[in-house]
């Protein structure tokens, strides 16, 4: 894990010199793993995470992820839509929590937060279908948030990345006591456990 004391860069991720970034820059400090927080970053730390060999979401997964969802299906009349949250460890996979979408906080913290209830049969029928996501493309570990649309004919996917947003995470939190910021953190920490950290002075030159 590397603290606050850390360079921070800006690199090119899908350019040749992002290997030698890792290699030269990433690979002496002995991160244990490698996490984004965000969906723009998600793919760097896949691709960082394998080249190191550290534990999170493969680069093909996250690939596989984006091309699962049932974008071709309409809506229709009467569809309701929703944010599903949800988290992968060692290949288990757990809806954490639905949210309106977009997931906007309408009230002050705690209060008018916006939460979605299911009949239970909707609810199981929510839970087969992200799994369903997640099982093809063989996600492993890590959150994925996913766009639902509930229909007359089923509920369908029609978009999945894996992300954690931070706003949407601390509404999250408030509604199920799930942290899922923490618990990623806390479950790349636990499977790269063992490695050797160590920080370093900041660079000239580097970009937060």
């Amino acid at each position: 894990m590397v603290d606050d004391t850390s360079g921070y860069y800006s690199v090119d991720f899908t350019g040749d010199i992002f290997a030698d970034f890792v290699d030269k820059v990433l690979r002496p400090l002995h991160p244990t793993a490698v996490v984004s927080v965000s969906a723009g970053g998600s793919s760097a730390a896949a691709v960082a995470g394998e080249l190191l060999g550290t534990p999170g979401a493969s680069v093909a997964a996250l690939a596989a992820l984006a091309t699962v969802a049932d974008c071709a299906h309409a809506a229709g009349a009467g569809a309701r839509s929703t944010t599903a949250y949800t988290h992968t460890a060692g290949g288990a996979h757990r809806l954490v929590g639905l949210l309106p979408t977009p997931p906007v906080a309408t009230g002050p913290p705690g209060q008018g937060d916006p939460a979605v209830s299911l009949c239970p049969e909707d609810q199981q029928a929510a839970e087969r279908a992200v799994r369903d996501v997640l099982d093809r493309s063989r996600i492993t570990h890590g959150p994925v948030r996913m766009e639902l649309w509930l229909t007359a004919d089923g509920i369908r996917v029609v978009r999945a990345e894996q992300r954690v947003d931070q706003d949407e995470a601390a509404v999250l939190h408030r509604l199920t006591g799930v942290d899922l910021v923490r618990q990623t953190l806390d479950l790349s920490l636990a499977a790269g456990a063992g490695g050797h950290t160590a920080p370093t002075e900041a660079l000239d030159g580097s970009t937060r």
